[in-house]
């Protein structure tokens, strides 16, 4: 059993590709060789695995009209990167490799943060929370990072 994270569908009225999926693409293929031990979901922590991982789920998306004909959208969606250390990694401690590990995220997501995607102008780390948790079986380290992308559209 792993620690879930509710998947929600977005129906509202834009042409985008699934922003989640972009990012996720984002951080796996950016991520560096001396991180390649790294795990990365769009959804689902496993507990079964002992290094570190990553994953990438929605939160929440605003559409707002701009114009009074409802012709021009302004979009925003928040996403929720967690990175997930239950073990040693990289030859340091668990609490250092988390350190590790967001630190590689936020340069990953901080060199994106222009045009990200097609049709995305903008995203960025408007905050990173620790959640730390403790189990039966061992503790995880783990910080939830609310990444922001940004993007406008005409409707026809």
């Amino acid at each position: 059993e792993g620690c879930g994270v509710v998947r929600v569908s977005f129906k509202l009225n834009t042409e985008i590709a699934d922003t989640a999926k972009t990012l996720y693409d984002i951080l796996r293929n950016g991520i560096g060789s001396s991180y390649s031990s790294t795990a990365f979901s769009t959804g689902w922590y496993s507990n079964t695995k002992r290094y570190p991982q990553v994953t990438v789920t929605r939160a929440d998306r605003t559409d707002e009209p701009s114009n009074l004909g409802d012709t021009f959208r302004e979009h925003l969606e928040t996403i929720f990167v967690d990175t997930w250390v239950s073990d040693r990694a990289w030859g340091v401690g668990q609490k250092n490799a988390l350190t590790l590990l967001d630190g590689e995220v936020k340069r990953i997501i901080n060199a994106n943060r222009f045009d990200p995607g097609t049709k995305l102008r903008h995203m960025h780390i408007a905050r990173s929370l620790p959640l730390d948790e403790i189990t039966d079986s061992r503790k995880i380290f783990r910080t939830r990072h609310f990444v922001q992308l940004s993007w406008n559209e005409t409707i026809a």
